[in-house]
């Protein structure tokens, strides 16, 4: 068997395996001769240590391939997506991913168009997984559905990353080294490989996958060190080696190696490893050696493997420092508010070597970093230095050698027992920091090149790096990690103006306060220099600053009175200044375009260039901080940056130069929008209220009003996105000012249509009347046949079924003449919605289906999806109940595949009705809960009040009164909050029929109004369902005689509308009275006519249909309630 082939079998990469041949891993790792001996096939139960341990209870495990088992045993996880899609969850446990995040990862540039509904599925089916492998005492490992997004609960000993943190974070608590390294090996036993290694590249690539990897060669670091500190080389390189083959160029591990090869009595090989290295770096990286190598090879070559304190040339072992540990951090700001998570982060990463803190000007780098210096400090009992580079200084940065003499004499070396020569400072400065632990900050450093000479080589110093750039460099070479500083929150802004400018200064401002927040762009500088301003204008100052910085330019007004140093312009102009000129004309084209974010595709349609010539620009500016990159490789100008970056394009770039890069931005949106699927509106989302409002109001009017209507499909299956009124409202002002008759009769339909989305319906009829009048101004029939179908729609929702049933009759018409087919589709639909409610069951029936068979034959998903729920709710009502059950799953599958929560909630409240017919009232009222959970969900309250009255009436049923007039309540009261009186009616029902819980006098009247409502409004059904309830009401009070007489009308009404389902209720409510009253004949007819055959369908069959519900709406969050 080659070593290659052993290596794959035994999943032990092929350079450790050679060096377990070459025996330099003299006490290799139990699990790695158990893998191999399997692999040669040996049995390895002989070897007591080979002996597998025993796991019980679910496990889920990230560091090497993903696994999950249950008591030892590996459990399928099913395809390739949903695979990856756990593994990124599992990455960061207890962190909320949001679904963009999740379809970026699975899918990157190109998601699928079902991409939201195949996400539903797959957590769906893990959920069920998880579960099914978990038993009552078993630790939770669950993912958790919240809006927007999932988390992955899991407890310790159920997630191996987990216990491996834990592990890590009991070993820093330790003072004992030897208890410190037990623990790290034993945190260091749960890696099996490299972190999700089987998983796609996007997973293994995504930063908490990288971060992971980190925080495992941190460990490994610290653990070699002891391991060298302890005189335990052998078990040190049983951990690093199979690391640090796979990683030639990381110094860090190197060195490490180095020292501990030598430390073992093979400085031969410590010896070929470092010409082997080095080779690798000049011929790959084209760099020689850094610090730390060549300080473990100094010693291996000297003899001096057994110590850390490095060779020293002879002039500088005279060099002795006798003062006390140096203490040079500068004081911490006057206020430091918030940073919580970004503290935490670094306390995390103090076991590594370096440490970087990045972010843009003014946000506050130097702050945090002396915050955490000086709560820190007692770790480092042999003194902290601090040095500024000059990074970002009009005078240049501080060049290494300078910056080591500096050093030097914060560490107390007089001037004159410094070497002239650099590399003799330089190994002055090692020998005195060799077996040392001091914290050094080196702040404000311009790269990577400027700090890697200055970083100490030994383990127990600590360096601390702010930068405005990336420093990729230090991550990359010397494992360094990074804590990245964004813009303050709100709360955490607020904090900071409270403790400069004290409470009773803003008491009761805090409207003002937010304003100010917002207008200073959540950046701290900015916020101290208002605050600064604020101070020195008295108590009026506050109101008149804000105005300024809104009504003028914000970056002339953030400036210290008298000290133009300390200016927000002056932080930013040493930013851009530093910037090659291309990217200067990158970062004023993106402040520019009327847009949040901008992507690769866009800039190069602007530029007229190559995507590929725009990436190296953006890829700069992101790494100074000057642009923000977000997931997709979306790039974004934040606050006072995007002021600073239009200020430099008026001042820089022509007018007509900046109106092109406008005008091919707009361009570039409506070609886009043409075609566009939901998922791309949805991440563009932002940019398009943004351009909408943008160029209605500065040119480009045209586009505004162009854009709005390609949106419409959107508007149906997003309806309660944000903003959405003031995008389409600022689009049709547009119309109005140069738009044609035609242009404004489709901008006020498509309000039309977001009102009555959204439940504005009297909003929606204003809109389609004008509409109408402009579409029949411009001689455009089927414009006038939209406005029609539009009118229907809103007159049905507030009850004006006549107008309904006629506008959607003419919009018919007209539709059939120009022989539209699928605005016939739409005018079937609205005339079967209208005809259904004012009780013409069978030419509602009639009509939907016309309208079914028109969605199939045009191949539209979404209406096919609509038409089938419609027809399946008429056909239980006329008691067809296996062909209303066929009908139902298919939309409720479809539905769930288009990612329809509305839709689904819909069809999820008729499977609850149709269990409700078949006798099986519990599995009906899982059903229920799931319409509620999805129509909170999707945010439709007259949706929400339907599923409550729903599930109102089968907890009656079920014996639970009290929970049914909740939900009856919940109902009425999310229904008054809009406009449609349908849900009102039948909650007052709901409440009337609650026997036991309201007083009669209350119930009685809940059912008048109901029935006076009903009629008023020609809801023949529920007029009908109202009587029903109240002929039962009043049996119990007035006598059987007004009973029978209210029960004998809704007879009539359910008889002639052909409501099967409604007759057989009434006649059994019949048979009831005539018992009551003794006349068992009369009792007996109506016995006779309400008896029926029921469908067989099993309590398997119910619980199966049930679920289907229950996997739909478990993607969606718990809806929140008051009680």
């Amino acid at each position: 068997m080659s070593q290659r082939e052993l290596a794959r079998r035994s999943g032990i990469s092929v350079r450790a395996l050679r060096y377990i041949e070459l025996d330099q891993v003299r006490n290799p790792r139990p699990e790695s001769l158990r893998r191999l001996t399997r692999a040669v096939g040996l049995d390895p139960v002989d070897d007591p240590e080979s002996v597998p341990v025993v796991e019980t209870g679910v496990r889920l495990g990230v560091l090497g391939q993903l696994l999950f088992t249950r008591n030892g045993r590996p459990i399928q996880l099913g395809s390739r997506k949903q695979r990856d899609l756990l593994g990124l969850l599992a990455l960061q446990p207890g962190v909320l991913f949001s679904r963009a995040d999740i379809i970026d990862v699975l899918w990157e540039n190109r998601p699928p168009r079902t991409c939201a509904g195949l996400v539903h599925s797959y957590v769906s089916r893990l959920r069920k997984t998880l579960r099914a492998a978990s038993t009552a005492g078993d630790q939770e490992l669950a993912i958790s559905a919240e809006q927007g997004g999932y988390r992955l609960v899991a407890e310790p000993g159920c997630l191996d990353l987990v216990d491996f943190d834990g592990l890590v974070a009991m070993a820093r608590r330790q003072s004992n080294d030897l208890r410190r390294f037990e623990l790290l090996g034993n945190a260091l036993e749960r890696w099996r490989a490299a972190v999700v290694c089987d998983l796609s590249e996007r997973v293994r690539r995504h930063p908490a996958a990288v971060s992971a990897a980190q925080r495992r060669t941190a460990a490994l670091l610290c653990h070699a060190d002891l391991a060298f500190q302890l005189g335990h080389p052998d078990r040190g390189l049983e951990r690093l080696a199979p690391i640090a083959v796979d990683d030639p160029l990381h110094e860090g591990l190197q060195s490490r190696m180095m020292l501990l090869l030598g430390a073992s009595g093979q400085q031969a090989a410590a010896l070929r490893l470092f010409r082997t290295v080095r080779t690798q770096l000049v011929d790959e990286l084209g760099v020689e050696p850094g610090p730390a190598l060549l300080g473990a090879y100094q010693r291996v070559v000297e003899g001096d493997e057994h110590s850390y304190r490095p060779a020293v040339p002879a002039r500088a072992t005279t060099v002795t420092v006798t003062s006390a540990p140096p203490v040079q951090l500068p004081p911490e700001p006057g206020v430091f508010a918030g940073r919580q998570r970004e503290l935490g982060a670094l306390d995390q990463a103090a076991d590594a070597r370096v440490v970087l803190v990045t972010g843009a000007a003014g946000v506050g780098k130097t702050a945090l970093a002396v915050r955490w210096a000086n709560l820190a400090r007692h770790r480092f009992p042999d003194g902290a230095l601090f040095l500024d580079l000059q990074g970002h200084l009009p005078g240049g940065a501080l060049d290494p050698d300078g910056a080591v003499r500096r050093l030097l004499n914060g560490l107390g070396v007089p001037p004159n027992r410094i070497p002239a020569e650099p590399d003799g400072v330089m190994s002055l400065y090692r020998s005195l920091l060799a077996g040392r632990r001091m914290l050094i900050l080196f702040d404000n450093a311009a790269g990577s090149a400027q700090v890697r000479p200055l970083l100490p080589a030994g383990p127990g110093c600590f360096a601390l790096v702010t930068s405005r750039a990336g420093l990729g460099g230090l991550i990359t070479r010397d494992g360094a990690q990074a804590v990245r500083l964004g813009l303050l929150t709100e709360p955490d802004a607020e904090g900071m103006l409270f403790g400069m400018l004290g409470g009773e200064r803003l008491q009761g401002r805090s409207a003002e306060l937010t304003r100010l927040i917002r207008a200073c762009g959540h950046l701290p500088l900015a916020l101290r220099i208002a605050a600064t301003n604020i101070i020195c204008s008295g108590a009026s100052g506050i109101t008149e600053f804000t105005r300024r910085l809104e009504a003028e330019d914000p970056l002339s007004v953030l400036v210290v009175t008298g000290e133009a140093n300390l200016a927000v312009l002056t932080a930013f102009d040493l930013s851009y200044q530093r910037l090659e000129p291309a990217d200067q004309r990158m970062f004023r084209l993106v402040g520019s375009l009327p847009v949040l974010e901008v992507t690769r595709e866009l800039l190069a349609v602007v530029l007229r260039a190559d995507s590929s010539a725009v990436g190296g620009p953006l890829d700069r500016l992101a790494n100074a901080h000057l642009l923000d990159r977000g997931p997709g490789d979306r790039f974004q100008l934040t606050g006072l940056l995007r002021h600073y970056a239009l200020r430099l394009a008026r001042a820089e770039d022509s007018a007509e130069t900046r109106a092109a890069w406008r005008r091919r931005c707009v361009e570039f949106y409506l070609g886009e929008v043409a075609s566009a699927e939901p998922e791309w509106v949805d991440q563009e989302f932002d940019n398009l209220l943004a351009l909408v409002h943008e160029i209605a109001r500065h040119g480009h009017r045209q586009a505004a009003w162009r854009i709005i209507p390609l949106l419409r499909p959107y508007f149906w299956s997003r309806p309660w996105q944000p903003d959405w009124l003031r995008a389409a409202e600022a689009g049709l002002s547009a119309a109005l000012v140069d738009g044609t008759a035609g242009d404004q009769a489709d901008l006020h339909l498509g309000l039309s249509e977001l009102h009555l989305i959204r439940g504005g319906y009297r909003h929606s009829v204003g809109y389609a009347m004008q509409s109408l009048a402009l579409s029949e101004e411009s001689g455009w029939p089927d414009r006038q046949a939209a406005a029609l179908v539009g009118l229907g729609l809103a007159h049905g929702c507030l009850g004006q079924l006549t107008e309904a049933v006629d506008h959607a009759g003419r919009a018919l018409e007209l539709y059939v003449s120009s022989g539209c087919l699928a605005g016939q589709a739409r005018s079937h639909v609205c005339l079967g919605l209208a005809l259904r409610d004012s009780g013409s069951l069978a030419s509602a029936l009639s009509h939907q289906l016309a309208g079914l068979d028109l969605h199939r034959r045009l191949d539209l998903s979404v209406g096919e999806a609509s038409s089938l729920q419609l027809v399946a709710e008429l056909l239980l009502a006329r008691g067809r109940l296996p062909e209303a059950l066929g009908l139902l799953e298919q939309a409720l599958a479809r539905q769930r595949a288009l990612a329809d929560l509305g839709g689904a909630a819909e069809s999820a409240r008729l499977v609850a009705v149709f269990l409700t017919a078949t006798g099986h009232t519990s599995a009906a009222a899982t059903a229920a809960r799931g319409a509620v959970r999805l129509a909170a969900g999707c945010g439709d309250p007259h949706r929400e009040a339907d599923a409550r009255n729903t599930l109102g009436h089968l907890l009656r049923q079920s014996g639970r009164p009290a929970e049914s007039v909740r939900q009856h309540l919940l109902a009425r009261e999310i229904s008054e909050l809009g406009e449609r009186p349908a849900p009102r009616i039948a909650a007052l029902i709901g409440l009337g029929s609650s026997r036991g819980q309201l007083p009669a006098e209350v119930r009685l009247r809940h059912l008048a109004t109901a029935v006076e409502v009903s009629l008023a409004r020609g809801y023949r059904l529920l007029h009908a369902s109202a009587l029903i309830t109240l002929a039962e009401a009043c049996a119990e009070d007035d006598g059987p005689a007004a009973a029978v007489r209210y029960a004998e009308e809704a007879l009539r009404v359910y008889g002639s509308a052909g409501h099967v389902a409604g007759d057989r209720t009434a006649a059994r409510v019949l048979a009831r009275l005539h018992e009551r009253s003794g006349d068992h004949r009369a009792a007996q007819r109506w016995h006779t006519r309400h008896g029926r055959t029921r469908l067989d369908f099993t309590p398997e069959e119910a619980c199966r249909l049930a679920g289907n519900v229950v996997a739909v709406a478990e993607v969606v969050p718990e809806p929140r309630v008051s009680t």
